[in-house]
Order: C-alpha cells, then sequence, then structure tokens
C-alpha cells in the first residue's frame, strides 16, 4: 500500500509502480483508481500480478483506464481474473487510445471475454502487444476475431503453451486458421507456441 500512497500524493516523478503479490482489496484498488485519474499522473508501467481481481476491483480498473492517459503497460498476470471482470476491464479500450501493452495471463478468460474484447479490438487499435498465455479459451470464433482483429492491429499476440490451457474440440481447425493468418500476414506478427 506504499506504492499506491506514493502515488496518491501527487508524485509526478513515479513513471513505475510494482504492486505484485500485494494482496490488494478493491477498497486499495480504489484508491488506485482515484490517483491514476489524476491530470498529475505520469505513471506508464503498472504491474499488479498475483493480486485478485474481483469484479468491484475490474470497476475500478475500467474508470482509471478511462481517464487515465499516460499508463502504456498495464500486467494483470494471475489475478484470478473471469470473463466478467475481465470484460469490464477491456470495455475501457473503447476510450483508452493510450495503453499499448497488457498482460491479462493466467487467469479464468474463456470464449465469453473472446468475444467481447474482439469487437473492442474493432475500435482501438492502439495496442501492441497482448499477452493470453494460460487462460481457458476455446479457439471458437470469438478467439478467432480477436486473432484476426490482432492481425490487422499489427499486434504481437503471446498464447504460450497450448497444452497448458483448456481448449475446446477444435483445436487442430484453429491452429491451422491461426497459422495461416501468421504466414500471410507479414513477419511483425510474433506469435508463441511452445
Amino acid at each position: 500500500s506504499s506504492g499506491i500512497r506514493l502515488l496518491s500524493q501527487k508524485n509526478k516523478n513515479i513513471k513505475t509502480l510494482l504492486l505484485d503479490d500485494s494482496k490488494y482489496k478493491p477498497k486499495n484498488i480504489d484508491i488506485l483508481k482515484r490517483s491514476l485519474i489524476q491530470k498529475t499522473c505520469k505513471l506508464e508501467i503498472l504491474s499488479m500480478k498475483f493480486n485478485t481481481i474481483n469484479i468491484t476491483s475490474a470497476h475500478y480498473i475500467e474508470k482509471a483506464l478511462k481517464f487515465n492517459r499516460s499508463l502504456l503497460y498495464l500486467n494483470l498476470s494471475s489475478c484470478g481474473i473471469s470473463d466478467l471482470s475481465g470484460s469490464k476491464i477491456i470495455s475501457a479500450m473503447d476510450v483508452n487510445k493510450n495503453l499499448t501493452e497488457l498482460d491479462l495471463s493466467n487467469n479464468k478468460l474463456s470464449e465469453i471475454f473472446c468475444q467481447k474484447f474482439s469487437g473492442i479490438l474493432r475500435i482501438n487499435n492502439t495496442l501492441v502487444k497482448v499477452n493470453l498465455t494460460k487462460n481457458y479459451y476455446m479457439f471458437d470464433g470469438h478467439f478467432q476475431k480477436v486473432v484476426e482483429s490482432l492481425v490487422e492491429n499489427q499486434c504481437i499476440l503471446c498464447l504460450g503453451n497450448l497444452e497448458e490451457t483448456k481448449i475446446g474440440v477444435k483445436l487442430r481447425e484453429s491452429v491451422e486458421f491461426i497459422l495461416n493468418l501468421i504466414t500471410s500476414s507479414g513477419p511483425w506478427l510474433q506469435y508463441a507456441i511452445s
């Protein structure tokens, strides 16, 4: 909570804030949100991995992303983020045009999240790197739309080891689809399959 206190004291010099494994409650995230929406906030990198992000915390993060104009990188890896919470967070991306890297790896995101995310990616093309490693996506049509949108936006997509994900019966078709997109899209797309 000392990192949030520093930021909330309108310290204009903080560019990076690592709040990993801090066990923050929604009230702490609310304080962080209030700091992030200040015009004086210059924070560019925020890492909150290994914190529990429930729907209340996701609401505060969404509000912060809607008003913050400095944040470039957000790491929410291993936060237990559900489809509902993840969808809430990324809904801010329809107005946030600054965030370029988003790490949502090792959460509980599935095709329900992918449906919302693919719609957001049609509006927002500022993300250049998205990490969705170790999630529950099912490689259905919604996931394919996420990949297509990321390809259109020339975004780096990280998926990690496919064997560690809970994938549906369309795995073979989806991997072939994705590999076809990659080979036809050029060398700028990095696709991580271990």
